[in-house]
């Protein structure tokens, strides 16, 4: 599964895919598959619930072309260490990496709520 999953991101590493859904499924597929290769059936079922609650958000990114790559480097990372047997190093990429995706989310939606704002005081 892993070993898939390294495929499929270094092809997307060659051919970029344009943002919006075809890349969000992409990246929620290999977070899910990850978790399924653990055997950590109850993450696994987390992950989903959190992907589905931070969809709408992603859906309204528009990552850059350096945002794509660093995700997609991180992923290629990520599954390298782990097929390489490197646990440290790739919890120590993951963990980076969900950090770093956590953030960018986040911000995104502070900023989604300060538009909110404006537009109610705007209309009011």
């Amino acid at each position: 599964m892993i070993e898939r999953e390294l495929e499929i991101w270094r092809d997307l590493r060659e051919y970029p895919p344009p943002p919006g859904a075809e890349l969000i499924a992409a990246d929620e597929r290999f977070h899910s598959r990850l978790l399924a290769a653990s055997g950590n059936t109850a993450l696994a079922d987390a992950l989903a619930t959190v992907h589905a609650r931070v969809r709408p958000i992603r859906a309204l990114d528009i990552p850059t072309p350096e945002r794509i790559a660093i995700m997609t480097a991180e992923h290629i990372a990520i599954a390298e260490q782990l097929l390489a047997g490197d646990l440290d190093q790739g919890l120590s990429v993951l963990v980076t990496h969900i950090t770093t995706s956590r953030d960018h989310v986040l911000a995104r939606a502070e900023h989604a709520l300060r538009l909110t704002k404006l537009a109610r005081a705007l209309r009011d």
